[in-house]
């Protein structure tokens, strides 16, 4: 891409120490619109110095961007260079995000990749939706679930987006399309455990000296940890005395590295004092010590709370392979990991946790999960509330006289 400057740096706080800046840099002359073009970007939490050199980063990305001619490029074309932009950005986006944009771009290369894209219309669009639940339009050549295929489009909804920002196309041609175009998630919502089941987990989980594997579901359950977040926890990261966890790191099975939660929401204290979940802690690191002392290693820090037999972090494959087996051998229900999150939310929101406090505590992003988790467990409420309305309306609430009069249907 043609910059025509070094870019400027503007504070958006006054004083001296300001530490929200946006970054403009400009990008010439646009003889289609007689104007000058400038693009900008806002970075926050940074000093004077840590901005400019965010600066300087901006703009080589800016430079090392390719031309893309909007007369002959094709859906396709774009559909890489997106792809290669999202890989070489400052902060790219996790490995796991990463994996399953090059499936999206794949696969829309597969159902549009030859279109030109600025002829790509709604009609088209609204073809490939379609050909992704039927399966024609998929990489496999098999129907594709509601779910997935939104995925897909939502892949697609953001590359035309951009698309529209670098002046390629006028208007995303996915904004035209009427929501039963659309594909819409189909995935059942996750059931929690039922109490018995959830009674009998407990009893097993804390029965003797506990081990890594149990710890790591006895976090999953009791603090609605994500798997990727129970095995990124450290012993630093775990006050036992002042009973607090700080949850800001994931080990994902992507890669198998120590890297930031999934979102912003995901960085969270969770109060655990006077709790039995602190002692089994308190318990557990005794025991984790004394089996890393045989193996020539220090408890630190650093040290995962959930450790192999080697002392390492676990892989996530394998962890879910124990609790799937785990499952089978204590006799409740076979599930995911991901069930456990959701009986605890679950089990918040039947105590009378509100949905605020719910979406805090799982570190849920949108606030979604935490709404449908409140409404499901809230289901009995809602029936009791109906009952009562009724009661009422015929013959009266219990331990009432009142009662509707008679009245003639005519």
């Amino acid at each position: 891409m043609k910059v025509q400057s070094d870019g400027v740096l503007i504070a958006l706080e006054k004083g001296r120490n300001c530490r929200n800046w946006k970054l403009q840099v400009s990008l010439g002359y646009d003889a289609l619109t007689g104007k000058y073009r400038k693009t900008s970007r806002t970075v926050h939490d940074m000093s004077k110095t840590q901005a400019k050199e965010e600066l300087r980063r901006f703009v080589l990305e800016l430079q090392n961007q390719s031309t893309l001619d909007a007369n002959s490029v094709t859906v396709g074309e774009y559909a890489e260079e997106w792809l290669r932009e999202r890989r070489s950005a400052a902060k790219p986006p996790r490995a796991g995000t990463l994996r399953n944009n090059d499936v999206a771009v794949r696969t829309i290369k597969k159902g549009l990749g030859n279109v030109l894209l600025k002829d790509l219309n709604a009609q088209q669009v609204a073809s490939f939706y379609a050909g992704l639940v039927s399966g024609e339009a998929t990489l496999s050549g098999r129907p594709m679930s509601g779910t997935s295929a939104r995925k897909i489009a939502t892949t697609l909804q953001q590359m035309l987006s951009k698309a529209v920002r670098r002046r390629l196309i006028q208007s995303n041609p996915c904004d035209l399309l009427e929501r039963e175009d659309k594909p819409q998630v189909d995935t059942r919502e996750k059931e929690p455990l039922s109490d018995a089941d959830a009674a009998c987990l407990v009893a097993n989980l804390y029965d003797g000296t506990p081990d890594a594997h149990r710890i790591g579901a006895t976090l999953c359950l009791e603090l609605g940890l994500r798997r990727e977040e129970m095995l990124g926890l450290s012993w630093g990261d775990i006050d036992l005395r002042g009973g607090e966890i700080h949850i800001h790191a994931a080990y994902t099975v992507d890669e198998l590295a120590l890297t930031r939660p999934k979102s912003v929401k995901g960085d969270r204290y969770l109060p655990i004092a006077g709790s039995p979940l602190q002692v089994r802690l308190l318990q557990w690191a005794k025991a984790q010590q004394v089996h890393l002392s045989k193996l020539g290693l220090p408890q630190s820090a650093i040290t995962p709370v959930v450790t192999s037999a080697t002392g390492g972090r676990i892989h996530p494959a394998n962890f879910s392979r124990w609790w799937t087996s785990y499952c089978k051998r204590i006799g409740i229900r076979v599930c995911g990991l991901h069930t456990l999150r959701h009986t605890f939310a679950s089990s918040l929101a039947r105590r009378g946790a509100n949905v605020k406090d719910i979406q805090d505590l799982i570190g849920d992003a949108t606030g979604d999960v935490a709404l449908n988790v409140y409404m499901h467990a809230n289901a009995d409420g809602k029936r009791k509330a109906m009952s009562e309305v009724s009661s009422l309306f015929h013959g009266g609430l219990p331990g009432s006289s009142l009662g509707l009069p008679e009245r003639s249907l005519a």
